[in-house]
């Protein structure tokens, strides 16, 4: 019997914003907002002041001086920017373990999320935070599949297609699908979300009608940086990256030979980073 797309969508609970977020935004969006009280909020919960602290600090992010506060970090960023991270670092908590492979999921989500701040940092009009946010956000939707189906971590690495076509296949949804509804539900920018949906899309870089014009460079990033990564740990290439990489290059204006050279760079401090 074929699965109903909505009655699987019904099945998988999206987790709601988390509270931090929901006070936090209350606050940015006053006429006059309260930095400090946002400070102070961030900083009652010490797993994401650490986390914040340690990102910021980290040699790919590449901050110029040290943050060694939560608020030096707002300081040297800007609270935008600062509620953006603030928002990756709740998403594991909010999403849960799932059953299978949990901390590889989030050890290589944190690397790709630091790669991906370190590329941008190279690029004109893309700020960092934008991109390690994404590079947080674009996945989020595996755990939740992993969670609801059992099979799901064999599909993931046993397929031949790109994975949101093998998830449409045997599940009738796939992780990109659930990444745009929990991103859109948590309020995060619309480039995020669209990227977000879109990730495994190639007409994103062809499409003229996007929400915005940074939402195909958040995905050719967020593409560079899994491939970095990969590389660096010596995994097979995901699915699409042979098809995909001459475009995603020419989007941002890389030749293969400095894509090279900088995917070298992201090699070393990723070493750096043990």
């Amino acid at each position: 019997m074929k699965l109903d797309p909505e009655n699987i969508l019904k099945t998988i609970k999206i987790p709601p914003r988390p509270a931090i977020l929901v006070d936090l935004m209350e606050e940015h969006k006053k006429e006059d907002p309260d930095v400090k009280k946002m400070a102070n909020l961030i900083g009652r919960d010490i797993g994401l002041s650490a986390a914040l602290l340690k990102t910021v600090n980290s040699s790919l992010f590449g901050l110029r001086s040290k943050a060694a506060s939560v608020q030096e970090a707002i300081h040297f960023l800007g609270m935008k920017n600062v509620m953006n991270l603030i928002s990756g670092f709740a998403l594991k908590s909010a999403v849960g373990d799932a059953p299978s492979s949990v901390e590889r999921f989030w050890n290589m989500t944190e690397s790709v999320a630091l790669v991906s701040a370190y590329i941008a940092s190279t690029l004109p009009g893309i700020q960092k935070d934008e991109a390690y946010t994404f590079g947080l956000f674009h996945n989020c939707g595996m755990p939740l599949l992993d969670r609801r189906f059992p099979e799901y971590g064999n599909l993931a690495a046993n397929r031949r297609t790109r994975l949101t076509e093998a998830e449409d296949e045997r599940l009738q949804t796939n992780h990109a699908t659930l990444g745009y509804l929990l991103t859109k539900s948590w309020s995060l920018a619309d480039e995020i979300c669209e990227a977000t949906q879109r990730h495994h899309d190639p007409s994103v870089f062809t499409d003229s009608n996007c929400a915005s014009a940074k939402t195909p460079t958040l995905v050719a990033i967020a593409t560079l940086a899994n491939n970095a990564y990969r590389t660096f740990h010596k995994l097979g290439n995901e699915g699409g990256w042979e098809e995909d990489s001459p475009i995603v290059l020419d989007h941002l204006g890389f030749s293969e030979l400095e894509y090279e050279d900088l995917r070298e760079s992201a090699h070393q401090k990723l070493a750096e980073a043990g």
